[in-house]
């Protein structure tokens, strides 16, 4: 299934209010109007590549981790598990917290990251994957079914966790956890958390995935 939402990137990160770093920014310095997208996370993107959010159904893209679709954010499906199982999932639910996000959905939206952790790795990739499908349909405007999905915010950030959690912690690094079973560093349980806190609370960014959806990529 092959879904694609492509739109000129200036248009819509101007509108949206947001401004990335580039990933070769080693320093990060703070500034007025910083906004959550911008600090402390840094994001590895290819800024040639068009805005869209990319879940790449090849479980580990090009066989190492690293993500080959054509969005300037995405993700293979095995490190977007891997970032879930590894990362702290209450630090990001922590600090998306103190940005806004209530007890309540942070309670639900801790159980359902728990629940992905804790499944097998084929079951959890197969969530996630069902998740970012069935919001991008509830995103399209064609889809007249009348067993179109409701959207889900729930099923959203989870799969916005997975996927800039991914980014964050680094696609090889996660594919090195899983393919030799090796225990996650400090900076990669730290990493993705503070990934997956980004995309489960910058309010630009879950408009865009809510309006817009994913785009699945073999």
């Amino acid at each position: 299934m092959r879904l694609r939402w492509r739109v000129a990137v200036l248009a819509v990160w101007a509108g949206a209010g947001l401004v990335v770093v580039p990933a070769a920014a080693s320093a990060v310095t703070v500034r007025p109007g910083a906004t959550l997208f911008e600090w402390p996370f840094v994001v590895h993107q290819d800024p040639e590549k068009p805005m869209c959010l990319g879940v790449q159904t090849t479980t580990w893209g090009d066989g190492k981790g690293n993500y080959t679709g054509g969005c300037r954010f995405g993700a293979p499906l095995g490190p977007m598990q891997a970032a879930i199982k590894h990362m702290d999932r209450r630090s990001a639910i922590g600090r998306a917290r103190e940005n806004g996000m209530s007890e309540r959905v942070g309670n639900r939206l801790l159980g359902e990251l728990n629940t992905i952790a804790r499944l097998p790795m084929i079951t959890g990739r197969n969530r996630l994957k069902r998740y970012a499908i069935s919001e991008t349909r509830a995103a399209e405007d064609k889809d007249k079914g009348g067993d179109k999905p409701k959207h889900s915010a729930l099923k959203t950030q989870a799969v916005l966790c997975g996927l800039l959690g991914a980014m964050n912690g680094g696609y090889s690094a996660l594919w090195d956890i899983v393919a030799n079973h090796k225990l996650p560093a400090k900076d990669t349980i730290k990493n993705t958390a503070l990934g997956c806190a980004t995309g489960i609370s910058a309010p630009p960014l879950l408009k865009w995935a809510k309006g817009r959806g994913y785009d699945l990529e073999a």
